[in-house]
């Protein structure tokens, strides 16, 4: 078992370029300041394991800090050059002043690239700390029809720029949690305070991260994240042609013969309706956790039509989110306003009686209060 007293080998790139990052205004975590001294050896109360400092990276690529200069959360990734040449190129493209005020835009922003010295390959990227698109859960139908119609969205605009993204997963769509004005969390234990409480003697007494409003009250930002495996073609390479490239999702017809060059556009529209399909209507086979949801059938049809087994049968991004608001046009207020219920793996209704009966009281007390607010059932920007 790893000492959480020590640093593993993955992790010596932050420890070795602490004072550096410092330098160029971004404070890394306690943990990997080269003075670092474990909190439970300064403080008997403290339990190794059980502290902020005792954590892992879970990605060695990727980390937290703090911008100095507004106190403001920041991810930093390490980006491979050699591996991912494109992704950096593409992250720069969308945040360019002229595209990333586009509503339609979501593309992670790009705060800053760092040049950490020494590393010819590496380069670090810094981004806005973002949760799980889906974590806090959805409540409504109508916040799962704003989380579809953003990505939807997103990728359409993101074929428009001709840009296939070629590695999509509910893991790559991420929420700005701003808009919920959730306090400040811990980037690697998202559901705990950033300090993971104090004293952090026992994680389970850690406190609780909050956020003040729902989505419905908040319209929050959902961005696409994880461009290492996409290409950005120019307007004489459309439509492009090359061998499909294996990512997470393979189910798709093309990746039955690698030798075979496709479309990645296409194949991207395959990938996006699955990844809606296996989260909201037929469960991940593997995610005991994500089992689709109760009363989405509506969907249907739409991912019926992006995962046409031929590929040049499949709708494009921009017919996706045409067809999609022709369905949800036809959604009843009450629809929308109902309750997000999860399934079982057998399909059925992941509540007993007696909890659907307290559960979905509490929700439509609470629906209702949205309604005399004047709130939409769809949330909106602040703006509409």
């Amino acid at each position: 078992m790893a000492d959480p007293g020590r640093l593993e080998q993955f992790e010596f790139f932050w420890r070795d370029h602490y004072d550096w990052f410092l330098e160029q205004g971004y404070q890394l975590r306690p943990r990997y300041n080269p003075k670092w001294v474990p909190s439970w050896e300064l403080d008997k109360n403290l339990r190794a394991g059980r502290t902020e400092d005792s954590l892992f990276l879970p990605n060695p690529n990727l980390n937290d800090a703090v911008q100095l200069s507004d106190n403001r959360h920041v991810a930093l990734k390490k980006v491979n050059k050699t591996k991912h040449p494109h992704e950096i190129s593409i992250m720069e493209y969308f945040s360019e002043e002229d595209l990333s005020t586009k509503s339609e835009n979501h593309v992670v922003p790009l705060l800053a690239v760092l040049h950490p010295p020494g590393e010819v390959e590496i380069e670090v990227v810094v981004i806005p700390i973002l949760r799980a698109y889906d974590d806090p859960p959805l409540e409504t139908l109508g916040e799962a029809v704003d989380y579809i119609r953003q990505i939807l969205e997103g990728f359409a605009f993101l074929h428009e720029h001709r840009v296939a993204h070629r590695d999509v997963r509910f893991e790559n769509i991420m929420m700005d949690p701003s808009a919920l004005e959730y306090e400040r969390f811990h980037f690697f234990n998202p559901n705990k305070r950033w300090d993971m409480g104090k004293p952090a003697v026992d994680l389970r007494a850690a406190n609780d991260a909050t956020h003040k409003y729902t989505r419905t009250e908040r319209r929050p930002k959902y961005y696409i994240i994880d461009f290492g495996f996409s290409t950005q073609y120019s307007p004489d390479e459309m439509p492009p042609s090359e061998n499909p490239k294996p990512a997470t999702d393979n189910t798709a017809p093309e990746f039955k013969d690698l030798t075979k060059p496709c479309d990645p556009f296409p194949l991207d529209v395959y990938v996006i309706g699955n990844m809606i399909r296996m989260d909201f209507l037929d469960g991940h086979v593997d995610e005991s956790d994500r089992r689709g949801f109760h009363g989405v059938e509506f969907l249907r049809p739409l991912v019926d039509a992006m995962m046409k087994e031929k590929p040049e049968e499949r709708i494009t991004m921009k017919e996706a989110v045409t067809q999609f608001e022709e369905i949800v046009s036809k959604l009843s207020n009450l629809k929308l306003r109902s309750r997000v219920v999860p399934l079982t793996k057998d399909r059925l209704c992941s509540e007993n009686p007696f909890a659907w009966v307290v559960n979905s009281t509490v929700h439509w007390s609470k629906a209702f209060n949205y309604t005399i607010r004047g709130l939409p059932a769809i949330p909106a920007p602040p703006s509409s």
